[in-house]
Order: C-alpha cells, then sequence, then structure tokens
C-alpha cells in the first residue's frame, strides 16, 4: 500500500462492520466479559451517588472499585482487538497466558486512566479531537503485552494516529451520526417495551403508569451505556484495521495475507477439481447406461415448461392482440369488456364439461349406433338437474331476502357509568365528573357513610382543580403532589391553595388517621369547596 493512498471512511466501517459479523465467539467473548461488568459498575454508581443518603461515606470504596474494573475492561478490550487481527490476519490466536496478562494490565494501567481527562478536553477544543482519540484507541490494541516499553507503544500509538487524518475525521462524523441513531432506536426500544409487556402479559409498570417516569438520569444512562456497547466493539476494529494498513505500508503484512488467502483459495479449487475429475468418469459412464429419452417426449416437455408464465413474459407480442389507439379509458373499457367475456366464456366451458362428465358416468340412454346425440332419458335428467339448480338458487336468494327484511333496527347502547368503590385505593379522581362525585357523596352522607362521603367530595374537588388545568390527575400521585402542582400553577391564587390545604389536613385525618367522621367534618370540608369555586368565580 503507497503512503498516501488510504481507504475511505464508509469503505473502512463495512469492511470492519464485516470481520466483525465474521468473528467466532472466542473473538467476541472477550470484549463483552469485560465491558459489561464496567458498565454495571458505573450505572450502580452513578444511581448511588444521585439518590443515596450515605453517598459521601461510599464515595471513596465505590470510586476504587469502578477504577478497578475500568482498568479490567481496557485489559480485555485489549485481548480482544489482538485476537481479532490474528482472526483478520489468518493466523492462529495466541493462549492467553498469565504472564501476558499482568503485563497487559500493567501497560493499560499507565496509558488509559490519562485518556479520562484529555480526550474530554480535546472534544471541548474539538480540533486535537481526532487524534487524541485515535491515540488512546491505537494504545487499546498495540499495548498487548508482548513489549513492556511504555515509550514505545506511545511512540506507536501516536505514528498511526497520525496516518490519514481525513479518514480519521470523516470517520469520527459517521460515528457520530450512527451513535445518534443507535442511541435514538434503542430510546424508542426502552419506551415501547413496557407498553408491549402491559398488551402482551398484563404486568403494570412505573413507566405505563407515569410516562414521564422513561425521562430520567438513570434510564438516560442505561440507554448511553447498552449504545456504548453495540458500537464500541466497531470502533474498536475500525482502528485495528487502520493499525494493521499503517503499518502494513513498512512491513507488507496486508500482501502477505492476501498471498495466504490465495493459496487457501488454489488448494481449495485444486481440491474440487480433483473431486470432480475422480467422479465425472463415473458420472459419465452411469449416464451412457441410462435409456435414451424418446424425442417426442422430450419435445412435449419443453413445450410444456416454456409454456408457463414465468418463460412468456419476454416473448413479443402476437400480432392482432393490441387494441386500437382509444385513449386511456377506451382501453380500460375494452380490456373490461374482454376479460368479462372470458369469464362467461370459461363458464359456458365449465358447463359443457359438466355435461360431458355426466353423459359418460350416468347413460339412461345407449348412444344410437351412427353417433347421434344422447337419449331422451339422458336430455330429461339434464332438465331435471338444471330445475333442482335453479331452486337451490332460489331457495337461498329468498332467505337471503327475508332475512335483511326481518333483520332487527340496531340498538343504541348508552354507557353506564360504573361506581368506582371507594374503599379500594386504585379510584383516580377522574373516573367520574364533578356532579357526580358530589352526587355520590350526598348519597353516601345520607346512608350514614359519611368517611366514604368524605372522600367522594375530595376526589370531586380534584376533578373540579383539574377542569381548570391547576392540576393533572394520575394515579400514583400523593395529595401532597397536587398541593405543590397547584402552588406553582396557581400561585397568585393564595386563598385557594390555603383552602384546598386544609381540606386536605381534613381528609387526611379522616381517611389515613383515626379522627372520626362527624357531620361537622363533612360540613366543613363542604363549605371549604364551595368556597374554593367562589374564588375561582372572582
Amino acid at each position: 500500500m503507497k503512503k498516501k493512498e488510504w481507504l475511505p471512511a464508509l469503505d473502512l466501517m463495512e469492511e470492519a462492520t464485516h470481520v466483525l459479523r465474521e468473528s467466532p465467539a472466542a473473538v467476541i467473548f472477550p470484549y463483552y466479559f469485560g465491558s459489561v461488568p464496567f458498565i454495571l459498575g458505573l450505572l450502580y454508581f452513578v444511581a448511588d451517588m444521585s439518590r443515596s443518603a450515605f453517598a459521601e461515606e461510599r464515595v471513596f470504596p465505590s470510586s476504587a472499585v469502578l477504577a478497578v474494573l475500568f482498568l479490567w475492561m481496557k485489559c480485555w478490550q485489549t485481548i480482544f482487538t489482538n485476537r481479532l487481527h490474528s482472526h483478520f490476519a489468518g493466523d492462529a490466536i495466541e493462549p492467553l497466558t498469565l504472564r501476558r496478562f499482568f503485563r497487559i494490565l500493567l501497560v493499560q494501567t499507565i496509558l488509559q486512566p490519562s485518556g479520562l481527562i484529555l480526550v474530554p478536553v480535546s472534544a471541548i477544543i474539538v480540533i486535537p479531537f481526532a487524534w487524541v482519540y485515535a491515540f488512546y484507541q491505537n494504545a487499546t490494541f498495540l499495548g498487548d503485552g508482548k513489549d513492556v516499553e511504555i515509550s514505545r507503544v506511545v511512540k506507536d500509538s501516536w505514528t498511526q494516529a497520525k496516518i490519514w487524518p481525513g479518514q480519521n475525521q470523516v470517520f469520527l462524523m459517521l460515528l457520530s451520526l450512527v451513535g445518534g441513531i443507535a442511541f435514538l432506536d434503542l430510546i424508542i426500544l426502552v419506551l415501547a417495551l413496557p407498553q408491549l409487556i402491559q398488551s402482551l402479559l398484563g404486568f403494570e409498570t412505573i413507566f405505563t403508569i407515569s410516562g414521564w417516569a422513561v425521562f430520567n438520569t438513570t434510564l438516560l444512562c442505561v440507554v448511553l451505556g447498552l449504545t456504548y456497547l453495540c458500537l464500541d466493539p466497531l470502533v474498536k476494529t475500525c482502528y485495528v484495521l487502520r493499525c494493521f494498513y499503517g503499518r502494513a505500508m513498512t512491513t507488507g503484512d496486508d500482501l502477505r495475507i492476501k498471498l495466504k488467502r490465495f493459496y487457501s483459495a488454489k488448494k481449495i479449487t485444486a481440491a474440487i477439481l480433483c473431486f470432480l475429475f475422480l467422479t465425472g468418469s463415473g458420472a459419465v459412464a452411469l449416464a451412457d447406461t441410462k435409456e435414451a429419452v424418446p424425442a417426442k417426449k422430450l419435445d412435449e416437455s419443453i413445450s410444456k415448461v416454456i409454456s408457463k408464465p414465468e418463460y412468456q413474459w419476454r416473448l413479443p407480442r402476437v400480432p392482432g392482440t393490441e387494441i386500437g389507439d382509444k385513449g386511456m379509458i377506451g382501453k380500460f373499457i375494452a380490456r373490461t369488456i374482454e376479460y368479462i367475456a372470458r369469464f362467461f366464456r370459461w363458464l359456458g366451458s365449465l358447463y359443457f364439461r359438466l355435461i360431458d362428465w355426466i353423459r359418460r358416468h350416468w347413460r339412461f340412454q345407449p348412444p344410437t349406433e351412427e353417433g347421434g346425440p344422447a337419449g331422451k332419458g339422458e336430455f330429461r335428467f339434464i332438465l331435471i338437474l338444471s330445475g333442482i339448480v335453479l331452486l337451490v338458487l332460489v331457495f337461498f336468494l329468498w332467505r337471503a331476502w327475508k332475512s335483511r327484511k326481518n333483520r332487527p333496527s340496531a340498538i343504541q347502547a348508552v354507557p353506564v357509568a360504573a361506581v368506582p368503590d371507594l374503599r379500594s385505593e386504585d379510584v383516580v379522581a377522574d373516573q367520574l365528573p364533578e356532579d357526580e362525585w358530589l352526587t355520590l357523596a350526598r348519597k353516601l352522607f345520607e346512608e350514614g357513610d359519611i368517611r366514604l362521603a368524605l372522600r367522594a367530595l375530595f376526589m370531586g374537588s380534584l376533578v373540579f382543580l383539574g377542569h381548570r388545568q391547576w392540576i393533572s390527575i394520575a394515579r400514583f400521585k400523593a395529595n401532597r403532589e397536587y398541593r405543590l402542582e397547584l402552588i406553582r400553577r396557581a400561585h397568585e391564587h393564595v386563598d385557594l391553595q390555603q383552602t384546598f390545604s386544609e381540606n386536605i389536613r381534613i381528609f387526611e385525618r379522616v381517611w389515613y388517621g383515626k379522627h372520626e367522621a362527624t357531620r361537622d367534618v363533612y360540613q366543613n370540608f363542604l363549605n371549604n369547596l364551595d368556597r374554593m369555586k367562589a374564588l375561582v368565580q372572582e
């Protein structure tokens, strides 16, 4: 490969995808064996540090474990890239010894931690990002433990990072585009999966109860981790190919691999030719012993095959079958009439074939010696059969007409709203309108069940506020969330906020506490509700 020649970035990604798809499980397994524990540890670290009350106490041991998992990941990624290179070059995969593992761990421990600082800083500066990113990807491949001299690994990695900068820049832009698409695909999958589980298995999750629960930092970190696990093997493969082609300019390894593949293909071709040569004489001898096919039978078989529609579409049109210049509508009408005529001709031929079949199988009177027409018995049978068919047709038409005439008129169903069970904690305020909640509360109050009547009044007050867009009713919301939402949306109505907060206290004392539900408590809640409506009208 000449020094100025370089593979286009899109072709590089295509070749890397092909190499990755052809790689066996022994090549792919080390990558995920090292990367999955780090991604899981990182997700746990982010969730624990952002939500746990003991985050300050756990930050140091958690960070130490995360650092160990990071070095573990980099070590196994190096093993993955070297096995990938051996598979691509057609060489045998070297067995992993404990000594080489620790040498890889030593090199990666010295080089990779600095990338956690330099790669983000170079991304902010933008211009040196491609070279810095390529350097650390090359170091993952070249720091394979065969050479523990760090300066040589750094020199080789930087030399390969400077080769073909245009290809590197375009590749990173394409990688950003592919990564964005993969991230969106995984987000859509995460959004659709809870709904699919609910529709197929009937399981309710927090994501089906609240659509906004999907948009949280933990879930976004999970999607980012999955995106990394999907794309990073492709990235590693691309930089392995860049290093391979870069070093091939001085070592000629690309020519060696081509020659090896050529000789392998040549051996396979020679084996196939030998097999055909050895078995060809026997096949010829076997063919000579078979009887020749008659020419007439062979012509009939050929005519039958070429008359099939799949072999006639390229034949020239038969003269005389074209419809004259009648325009688009005229041609359509002519074709329609032609197809209708063909259909009736087919029905006529079907009828005559039926008559011929009846004549062959049910001969009521033998035919005359002169070969004349059938006897009177046969003709009578045909008339009787036609009459039966006609009667059956008339019967079915009569039944259809009668069933249509006696069809009952459609009765419009009036939906009846089901009365919610106020004793259940699954009751939601938007199950009934406001006036029906108030009617239910009066009914329960008259029956003496003041506790349930008070809950019906509370549900009606939630619907009252929900209709004015001051709160959004949801099954998973607590009363405190409703109060905070009202304060946020109706911040100018201070009296309304205080009255609603007073009703929440009355309801929670009776429903969740041990306060007795008396008529005075019910009347106090109802007065507050009327006051809320009056404050809104002012």
